[in-house]
């Protein structure tokens, strides 16, 4: 599991490299908190790009990631799922929640229009 984020006009995109399961739900919720206690951004930005897999328990990380991000009046949004990802996060409907889009331009240039 590799994570790496950027920072760009008050909006914070997560590269995910891996699997999204129990052994690694942990490690991005972790992750993702370190960077809420810096500074929270306008609209943060999950790239599951490189993301291979994403379980139960990944999915519980990004609905309770959801919630916490509401509170702090921030935005949730995926993008550039690939086949399988897409597929579990549309079977949930979870992607009537959250916004999803298909590149990570389209989703900071919806940020800038929206939000």
């Amino acid at each position: 599991m590799n994570l790496s984020h950027q920072n760009e006009n008050d909006i914070c995109t997560i590269n995910i490299d891996g699997a999204v399961v129990l052994d690694y739900s942990s490690t991005v919720r972790n992750y993702v908190n370190e960077l809420l206690n810096a500074q929270i951004p306008r609209a943060l930005i999950l790239n599951f790009n490189k993301t291979t897999n994403i379980d139960s328990v990944g999915i519980g990380m990004v609905i309770s990631l959801l919630k916490t991000l509401k509170r702090q009046n921030c935005t949730l949004i995926i993008c550039q799922m690939n086949p399988k990802v897409d597929k579990i996060i549309k079977m949930l409907g979870l992607h009537k929640v959250i916004d999803v889009f298909e590149t990570e331009a389209a989703a900071i240039a919806a940020v800038d229009e929206t939000y």
